[in-house]
Formats: structure tokens, C-alpha cells, sequence
């Protein structure tokens, strides 16, 4: 016959294994989350410091740079794609019925063209000094891009950067695609059906924001801050900054941060979100809040 008390002790023996294994475990991860937002974190601020550099270079002693001023008609251009290094980008509404561009400091090998009713910008690197890590690209030189737009729903503007702020202000796309390697993102007063925002290091910024489909907003380290936003659909992540959202969104929610706190503000009432659409919010440190219009 079995001691019943020799197995009792055994049991009690293994679940005192088994939590101190669980406990083991836990400690690990928390570890392992720690390790990971401290190193996005040093890269963060080490494109920062590079991106500071670049501002503060008196570039034009060194390397040669152009400028362009363009006059196109709103039938003749109905699309955007630019590729810079350094530079600081605005797309703004035009005074008159004509789409402006204002190029400054450009790199002098720097291209733009039109094809089919594309307006492309490429800043080309001179070839006399180029520094390249991470997600930090310096081609030498500080550039300024200015397009201002006639109102009416262009079909994309796709805007990628090694480094500097991006500025859309009173414009219409069907879809937006922006990128920067580090940077602050500025949109207000924007319409479009889809838009992906990102970015190594930098703040994001929406007012009176509205996309019909979902807002891809997605960052290493910096905050996301949107006021008075209608959006179908919001997916954000973040290595390390807050997520505030004050709006509505009728579609599905999904906000992930390694280290920040998520405060959602929705328009929407709660019973949108008991069975018409999904809510997935996760951290890994910091506070959630969410609230509705009830």
C-alpha cells in the first residue's frame, strides 16, 4: 500500500519546483525586455546626436548644392515619390491652382522628374563623403523640400528620409507612405483612404487627421499624439514612447509599446468593441487607459 503522506510530500515538493521554475522564467523575461528597450533606446539617441550634427554643419562650405523651383499644372502630376538623405519635407496647400516645388540645398547630383504623372525627387549623394549606420544615412547635406498642392484627392505620396521633420498640412491622398530614419512627423489637417507612418526616433503627430482605412503608426522611440482623428482602423507600435489617441476609429484596434503608457480616447461607444471589432492593446511597461462616449 502506498504512504500517502510520503506523496503528499512529493507533490508539494514538485509544485514548489514547478513555481520556482514560473518564477525563474518571469524574472528572465522581465530581463529580456529590459535589455531590449535599453538598446533601442541608445540607438534612439545616438541618430538623434547624428541627426544634430547634420543640422549644425555649415554643409555648403563642403560639399555643392543646388536649388529648383518648379511650376507644374494639377492635371500634369497626380503622384509623389521622394528619396532624400538629411532633409526636411513639407507638403502643403497651394495658394493658387498650380503645384509648386521648392527644393533647397539639394545635393547638385540630386534628380527630379516626371513620369507618366509621377513627380519624383531623388537626392543623390555627391560621392565626396557619405556615412551610413544603423538606420542613420548622411549624404553631407542638410536639405529643404517644399511642394505646395491645389485641393483634390492625389493618388499617393510616398516620402522616404534618412533624417529630418516631415510636414503634410491641408492636402488629400489615396495613400500615404512615410518614412524616416529619425525625425518628428507632423500631419494636420490631412485626408487619405490608407497611411503608413514610420520612424527609427521621433514624435508623431495627427490633428484633425482623417483616414478612411487603417493608420500604420509605428516608431523605435518617440511618442504618438492624435487629436481629433476619424480613423477605420488603428495599428501602432512603439519600442519606448506614449500612444494618445483622442478620436474615432470604426475598425480594429492594435497598440503595442516595450515601454510607454496607451491613453485611447474614443468617440466610438463601448459596444463597438464588444463583438463589431477587436481591441488589442499590450505593454511591457506602463499604464493603459482607454475610455468612451458612452
Amino acid at each position: 500500500m502506498a504512504d500517502i503522506n510520503n506523496f503528499g510530500k512529493e507533490h508539494l515538493e514538485d509544485e514548489e519546483f514547478t513555481n520556482k521554475n514560473s518564477g525563474n522564467s518571469g524574472e528572465k523575461k522581465n530581463i529580456f525586455n529590459i535589455v531590449i528597450i535599453m538598446m533601442i533606446i541608445i540607438g534612439a539617441v545616438i541618430a538623434m546626436i547624428g541627426y544634430a550634427l547634420i543640422r549644425n554643419t555649415d554643409t555648403e562650405k563642403y560639399f555643392k548644392t543646388t536649388t529648383i523651383n518648379e511650376t507644374y499644372d494639377i492635371d500634369d502630376i497626380n503622384a509623389f515619390d521622394i528619396e532624400c538623405g538629411a532633409t526636411d519635407i513639407s507638403i502643403l496647400k497651394s495658394k493658387d491652382g498650380k503645384i509648386h516645388l521648392n527644393a533647397e540645398k539639394i545635393p547638385e547630383k540630386s534628380k527630379v522628374s516626371v513620369n507618366g504623372k509621377t513627380l519624383s525627387i531623388v537626392c543623390e549623394k555627391n560621392g565626396d563623403f557619405d556615412l551610413s549606420f544603423w538606420i542613420f544615412h548622411w549624404n553631407g547635406v542638410n536639405d529643404k523640400i517644399t511642394i505646395e498642392l491645389p485641393e483634390k484627392e492625389y493618388e499617393k505620396l510616398a516620402v522616404s528620409a534618412g533624417a529630418g521633420d516631415m510636414d503634410l498640412s491641408g492636402v488629400s491622398f489615396g495613400e500615404i507612405k512615410l518614412e524616416s530614419g529619425a525625425g518628428d512627423i507632423d500631419l494636420e489637417s490631412v485626408k487619405c483612404d490608407t497611411a503608413s507612418v514610420r520612424s527609427g526616433a521621433g514624435d508623431h503627430k495627427y490633428t484633425d487627421f482623417t483616414c478612411s482605412g487603417t493608420l500604420t503608426d509605428k516608431t523605435g522611440a518617440g511618442d504618438t499624439k492624435a487629436a481629433s482623428a476619424k480613423l477605420g482602423g488603428f495599428n501602432s507600435s512603439h519600442g519606448a514612447g506614449d500612444t494618445n489617441f483622442t478620436g474615432r476609429i470604426d475598425g480594429n484596434i492594435k497598440v503595442s509599446s516595450g515601454a510607454g503608457d496607451v491613453t485611447l480616447n474614443l468617440e466610438n461607444s463601448s459596444s463597438d468593441y464588444i463583438g463589431k471589432y477587436k481591441m488589442d492593446i499590450s505593454t511591457g511597461a506602463g499604464s493603459t487607459k482607454v475610455t468612451y462616449n458612452n
